[in-house]
């Protein structure tokens, strides 16, 4: 059984450039200009965890990121082989903040692990720095009464972003704790 995943989440085609060949934004704490850097159209490649009481599934994800610079974005994802919608920012669009950093490299193995998506580590190996020393962008992700958590976008560099979600979803079937990991690239 497949499930689709429409949430603010994202993936897609894994990027063939190597980090050696683009900016590393390691130590760059400036909010305006690592959003100016990573704003635009990204494509995701990732993969999702559900676990609840009564299922549990990891499945590969595709979608689509849109980052304006002012740190506001738009995402979906999709079942791996589904149609990816189109994704537009809207007047309530979430917009990222600033915060201490989430996750240092043993956080985001861990999550890695979660998803079963240890390539993503591989595709950003190149960088100079860790999680801890890169300016990490989080967003609030408010459903009511059904749930909510945090998406985490970790830019290691001008070209490859760590995008990690983590939300809570209440429903019939009790708490659905649901993990997505998604690498994002230029489209």
């Amino acid at each position: 059984m497949k499930y689709v995943v429409a949430t603010v989440l994202f993936t897609a085609p894994l990027f063939t450039a190597t980090g050696a060949q683009a900016d590393s934004l390691c130590q760059v704490w400036n909010v305006d200009v690592v959003q100016n850097a990573i704003a635009g159209q990204w494509s995701t490649r990732g993969a999702t965890s559900i676990e609840s009481v009564i299922f549990s599934t990891t499945e590969n994800t595709v979608g689509q990121v849109v980052i304006s610079s002012a740190g506001q974005f738009a995402s979906a994802s999709v079942v791996e082989g589904a149609a990816i919608p189109d994704v537009t920012l809207e007047s309530d669009s979430a917009f990222m903040f600033d915060i201490c950093p989430v996750y240092d490299v043993d956080g985001v193995d861990d999550i890695l692990d979660t998803v079963e998506a240890d390539w993503i580590a591989d595709a950003v190996s190149g960088t100079p720095c860790g999680p801890r020393d890169l300016l990490q962008l989080t967003a609030t992700v408010d459903m009511g009464e059904q749930g909510g958590g945090a998406v985490t976008f970790i830019p290691y560099f001008d070209d490859q972003i760590v995008m990690i979600s983590e939300v809570e979803i209440v429903g019939d079937w009790g708490i659905a704790f649901v993990t997505e990991v998604a690498l994002l690239t230029p489209q």
